[in-house]
């Protein structure tokens, strides 16, 4: 698959649809919109005959709507991604159904927390500027309060959803803080890496 985009990329470059620089950014957001929708249809069958279709729905709305704008982890080939995806999401959907209220109620704002002061993710492959990181931060933010919202309303008048919605939420701080470790560990590495040469140049 993405050998397949790459090559796809390569010809709209050829015929002068996309800039050469535009290259990376064009494989980066097909990748993303093909795996969202893939992990999309899959969860939506797994989840449905596992957990019910309605809390399955309300997880994948929150989950992909608060994602937008805090990428998260992002795996370094398509079926890792999706793979990882689905494993994570369909584990806090499980996990979701049996916890009390008092415990998910806590993992909901640590989740926060992290989302908040975390988000959005970027790396080698997102190239986000500082103007592009003010932005989504500041959208994140706010979809971080329309979804604790609608924890509120639905502990209020419904009662039945939200620890879907929490599930959600915690979905995508586990991805930004798997994304922020995998970044501090890559830092590791190369300084690890810059030493070694250094000390074979001397």
């Amino acid at each position: 698959m993405d050998s397949l985009i790459k090559r796809f990329a390569l010809k709209c470059i050829a015929l002068n649809i996309i800039e050469p620089k535009s290259y990376e950014w064009l494989v980066y957001s097909m990748l993303k919109r093909l795996t969202t929708w893939v992990t999309w249809a899959l969860l939506m069958l797994v989840g449905g005959l596992f957990f019910g279709f309605v809390q399955t729905i309300v997880f994948g709305f929150c989950f992909l709507f608060l994602r937008a704008c805090t990428n998260g982890f992002h795996a370094t080939s398509y079926m890792r991604c999706l793979f990882l995806s689905l494993c994570m999401e369909i584990c806090c959907l499980w996990f979701s159904n049996r916890f009390s209220l008092l415990a998910t109620t806590i993992f909901l704002i640590i989740s926060d927390l992290v989302v908040w002061f975390n988000s959005p993710s970027n790396n080698a492959c997102i190239h986000l500027s500082i103007d592009e990181i003010c932005a989504l931060r500041k959208k994140s933010r706010i979809r971080l309060i329309v979804i604790n919202l609608i924890c509120l309303f639905d502990i209020i008048y419904l009662g039945n959803l939200f620890r879907c919605v929490a599930a959600a939420l915690i979905a995508d701080a586990i991805s930004l803080i798997v994304a922020h470790y995998n970044k501090v560990s890559q830092h590791k590495m190369e300084d690890a890496t810059y030493e070694c040469n250094n000390k074979k140049i001397r």
